[in-house]
């Protein structure tokens, strides 16, 4: 049975930039859903194209949403696992990022500074949850 306090070791900076980074998502999101029914209706699109990548937009909601719960509920928890689901979703929405960035049939200056900023996020994130996670890891291991 443990005695005293316990200390705290979520990471604040890493729960600040998760928050920050919710509502960043959303001014992205609106921001790509604006971009895609102007380009839509003013660029001449490959047929296919257009659908497809307007449809990874959409997929970015549930994906880039899980990422953010686990990584704010394994801080606040203090639990490894959730902040490894984390980054490795981070992985996944940072390909998407750069698929926007670099890969899609047209790439607007201001799709750029949008993915340009996602990338600070995401590199952030990288690093805090990484070392958040060997926080964990390292306090589970000296308590057992």
């Amino acid at each position: 049975m443990p005695t005293g306090p316990q200390p705290v070791l979520s990471s604040f900076p890493l729960q600040v930039l998760l928050y920050f980074n919710c509502w960043y998502f959303v001014v992205w999101w609106v921001a790509e859903f604006c971009i895609f029914i102007w380009k839509g209706s003013e660029l001449p699109y490959p047929s296919g194209n257009w659908g497809a990548e307007f449809f990874l937009v959409w997929v970015m909601i549930p994906i880039e949403g899980t990422r953010l719960f686990f990584g704010m509920k394994g801080n606040l928890t203090e639990r490894k696992f959730p902040v490894f689901l984390c980054l490795a979703l981070t992985i996944a929405t940072l390909i998407v990022y750069i698929f926007f960035h670099l890969w899609q049939t047209y790439v607007l200056r201001a799709e750029v500074i949008l993915s340009a900023i996602a990338y600070v996020f995401q590199a952030c994130e990288i690093f805090l949850g990484l070392a958040a996670a060997a926080n964990f890891a390292r306090m589970e291991n000296f308590s057992s």
